[in-house]
């Protein structure tokens, strides 16, 4: 199985200047990741998380959430016996690391493959990790594909 990927998100905009330098006006946008499991006959799967905050360019982050966990069957797959098996696990965390304070956003799906007749011969637990910092950029900090289940 071949994973692609595809990224969506809002790039921070420059911060207006003030009287005092750069401003402390709040921005928010969002990240969005989804993976893609290919196969011979098309793609088997997908899965996407999507984390939207709001930030004071290098001062704070607020408003933190979560607003997609998703994930989808194509029909050819789900008919050789590919089925979505709900989310492992999700959390949302604001920490900070190396001075940057941040979101912090996993989440972990799974996935089964169990062929008719047959017992389940497959199971995957696709996971992401994004971030939303201070600064306004949205990282995506870490993925798989593997049975990494926190």
């Amino acid at each position: 199985m071949r994973i692609t990927i595809e990224d969506q998100g809002s790039a921070p905009a420059a911060p207006e200047a003030s009287a005092g330098g750069v401003s402390a006006a709040a921005t928010c946008g969002s990240i969005r990741r989804t993976i893609y499991a290919d196969a011979t006959g098309g793609t088997v799967w997908r899965y996407a998380m999507k984390l939207n905050w709001c930030w004071n360019y290098n001062v704070s982050v607020y408003n933190g959430s979560i607003s997609e966990i998703s994930a989808y069957v194509y029909a050819w797959a789900g008919g050789l016996g590919w089925s979505y098996d709900g989310v492992d696990y999700s959390s949302l965390t604001n920490t900070t690391s190396g001075g940057v304070n941040m979101y912090l956003a996993y989440s972990q799906v799974a996935f089964k493959y169990c062929p008719y007749y047959i017992n389940c011969v497959e199971s995957v637990h696709p996971y992401m990790e994004l971030s939303g910092q201070e600064s306004g950029w949205g990282v995506v900090w870490r993925w798989g594909s593997g049975s990494r289940i926190v």
